[in-house]
């Protein structure tokens, strides 16, 4: 069973609850709404929550979806702290990595989702 079960520009269904915000999946299901400090630019503090329970918990892989026409950009900075903590990553348009996500997840992986679900 899929934890994503939709996803489309500016939406996504988790576990039957709808999101129209971007969001972050933790390894434990639980979502938040995400915010970043600036649209299309994901920093190191707007994913420092994430990278904090990631270096206590451990982890499989982080999926970032940077949306549907793949505007977000992530900073080198987020990479080099995963690569540091031995931490697999996968950057992919939000549709594929929805999809990259679930596989994950089905074949029972410890992975963390940061999706920006719209442009």
């Amino acid at each position: 069973m899929d934890m994503i079960d939709e996803f489309r520009f500016g939406l996504m269904v988790i576990n039957g609850q709808t999101f129209t915000k971007d969001l972050i999946i933790y390894p434990n299901y639980e979502v938040q709404d995400w915010w970043r400090c600036t649209s299309h630019e994901c920093s190191l503090d707007d994913v420092n929550p994430l990278l904090q329970y990631l270096s206590e918990k451990g982890l499989d892989c982080v999926i970032f979806g940077t949306g549907f026409d793949s505007r977000m950009v992530i900073c080198d900075e987020i990479f080099e702290k995963l690569e540091k903590e031995g931490i697999p990553f996968e950057v992919l348009p939000t549709n594929e990595a929805g999809l990259r996500y679930n596989k994950c997840f089905n074949e029972g992986k410890q992975v963390a989702g940061v999706f920006h679900i719209t442009c």
